[in-house]
C-alpha cells in the first residue's frame, strides 16, 4: 500500500501531479516522475515535505516540493 503525494515544482507554481510512492520521500532524495507517454522520466530533488489539512474528503494531504536535479559535471 502506497501513499499518495501531490508534487509541486514550488509553492507558487501549479502542481506537477499526484503520484503514489511506497514511502514518503525525504528532503534531499531524488524522485523520478513520468514525463510523458513515451516512457521518459524527469528527475527531481525533494526540497521539503509537508502534511496539511486538506478538506472534508481528505483529512490530510502530503505535499512534496521539488526542484530540478543539477546536471552531473
Amino acid at each position: 500500500m502506497g501513499i499518495a503525494c501531490e508534487v509541486w515544482l514550488n509553492e507558487a507554481e501549479k502542481p506537477i501531479g499526484k503520484f503514489e510512492f511506497d514511502s514518503v520521500p525525504r528532503s534531499g532524495e531524488t524522485v523520478s516522475l513520468p514525463a510523458g507517454e513515451e516512457g521518459n522520466y524527469t528527475h527531481y530533488r525533494v526540497e521539503h515535505v509537508t502534511h496539511r489539512a486538506h478538506g472534508p474528503s481528505e483529512h490530510c494531504a502530503t505535499f512534496l516540493f521539488v526542484g530540478p536535479v543539477a546536471a552531473a559535471d
